[in-house]
């Protein structure tokens, strides 16, 4: 099913099986893909399949820089938990879990999937986690626990307390400025019995200078004030200058482009025009994308490094990339099938191992 993703059909059952290669009847090939997405067994494996995927990734990178995030999967009823390697204009996905909306944001069902993400890295990689204003102080703590590191953004009414200080502070008690400062080192909110520490970092973002009609969405509402207010980070990440946890933490947006590359019908695999039901065949679903994404950036990836990229820009611009990895993958598989056939995946993560500090971290 992930060649069929790759070689341009959507992330639904008819498009899958219309997609699939061989002589079988198109009938046929649909009903395989049926019994596929509903297969018990198959979903039991599903775990031991992301484990394995996760730790073939993470084993070959120096250390990993690893997003996370929530987002809507399918429709309103679901909701996916996903956790992605940072790495440059996309994110590799690692591990997702599907549960119904109820659970979206549980703290039980967070740190849970942090255990199984912890089993599935090669111990003593070192591991940095990066998240969004979502996430509160039983998450940071857990990472600790873990022996990793965290960075996540503090926003609204959370307080926080300076070492040495009495005072218990919000973000809107800072003053902001466009270069990135420290603000301090002390503990992330009132309430929780077991306190959570580390450094707070803050900064003034610029404006994207986007102006748009004058009414808006609820959601879009919220989007727009979390872009305007300042970006107040805590983090526990150690060695970094002010500026380097802001560039650590920008990369968090590859995640959001990882969830739009997959849902949208537009610019991606189309997930919002499947019709699948159950929390069996939707999680095939995401493990299914997961692969395709893999085959995917490591494709793109390779023809950038032969040049291939040049053939496919509407420009001559040589100083940046034009085309995404994802993009430039979909053109060369067009031209070249074959070329996926002749990859070998091992040696571009190790390729991509010996890059991946200047991926990150590099402005």
């Amino acid at each position: 099913m992930a060649i069929a993703l790759c070689n341009g059909a959507d992330l639904t059952l008819t498009s899958l099986g219309r997609s699939l290669p061989g002589r079988a009847h198109v009938k046929n090939k649909i009903k395989r893909v049926d019994r596929a997405l509903g297969n018990t067994a198959i979903h039991h494996e599903l775990p031991l399949i992301q484990q394995m995927l996760t730790r073939s990734i993470t084993s070959l990178m120096p250390f990993c820089v690893i997003a996370v995030d929530w987002s809507g999967w399918h429709d309103k009823n679901w909701h996916l938990l996903r956790a992605s390697l940072v790495c440059n204009g996309r994110s590799l996905p690692l591990m997702s879990e599907v549960v119904p909306a109820w659970l979206a944001q549980n703290s039980q069902v967070q740190c849970a999937f942090l255990d199984r993400l912890h089993a599935a890295i090669p111990d003593g990689k070192p591991v940095t986690i990066i998240t969004d204003a979502g996430f509160r102080t039983d998450w940071f703590r857990h990472i600790s626990q873990l022996g990793w590191c965290f960075t996540g953004r503090v926003r609204g009414l959370v307080c926080f307390q300076l070492e040495g200080s009495t005072r218990w502070m919000k973000i809107s008690d800072l003053q902001a400025e466009s270069t990135s400062i420290k603000v301090g080192y002390g503990v992330l909110a009132r309430k929780p019995r077991v306190p959570c520490y580390g450094s707070f970092y803050l900064q003034k973002r610029p404006s994207a200078g986007r102006h748009g009609k004058g009414r808006r969405s609820k959601t879009e509402k919220e989007h727009r004030s979390s872009a305007q207010e300042p970006w107040l980070l805590f983090s526990n990440v150690e060695g970094l200058e002010p500026h380097q946890i802001m560039t650590l933490y920008s990369r968090r947006m590859q995640i959001e482009q990882n969830f739009r590359d997959e849902k949208s019908p537009r610019f991606g695999y189309g997930l919002r025009l499947s019709r699948s039901q159950g929390w069996g065949r939707l999680a095939v679903l995401s493990v299914v994308a997961a692969m395709a994404s893999l085959v995917m950036w490591l494709t793109g990836y390779m023809a950038e490094k032969k040049q291939l990229h040049r053939h496919y820009q509407a420009n001559s611009e040589k100083g940046r990339r034009i085309l995404s990895y994802l993009r430039l993958a979909g053109e060369v598989l067009r031209d070249r099938p074959g070329i996926v056939r002749r990859m070998n995946i091992v040696n571009m993560l190790k390729k991509l191992g010996n890059e991946y500090s200047n991926m990150v971290m590099g402005c």
